[in-house]
This record gives C-alpha cells, sequence and structure tokens, in this order.
C-alpha cells in the first residue's frame, strides 16, 4: 500500500486534536453497548456462592 493518502510530516495540534476527538467519539459509541452485553451474573442480586451454575 502506498503513502499517497499519509501527511508528510510530523502532526499538527489539529490533528492531533481531530485524532482525540475520533478516539473519544468511538469510546461512547461502543459504551452502551459494552454496557447492553453486561453478563446476567453480574446483575443479579443474590451474592456468589462459588458453586458453578447448572
Amino acid at each position: 500500500m502506498s503513502g499517497a493518502n499519509r501527511p508528510s510530516g510530523p502532526a499538527t495540534r489539529k490533528s492531533l486534536d481531530l485524532a482525540d476527538q475520533i478516539e473519544r467519539d468511538e469510546l461512547e459509541n461502543q459504551l452502551p453497548d459494552a454496557l447492553n452485553h453486561a453478563d446476567d451474573d453480574d446483575l443479579d442480586d443474590e451474592p456468589d456462592t462459588g458453586k458453578p451454575r447448572r
């Protein structure tokens, strides 16, 4: 793959800020998915007894 779309030279402050914003947006978009897929064992009110479920 060629580097035609890659900048030549050091990153500018604007490009670093944009990269940070993209990363924050991706994390915010993934957080609800992670919360919705929480393990049922983590959500129950009963204490864990250490015995495996059957």
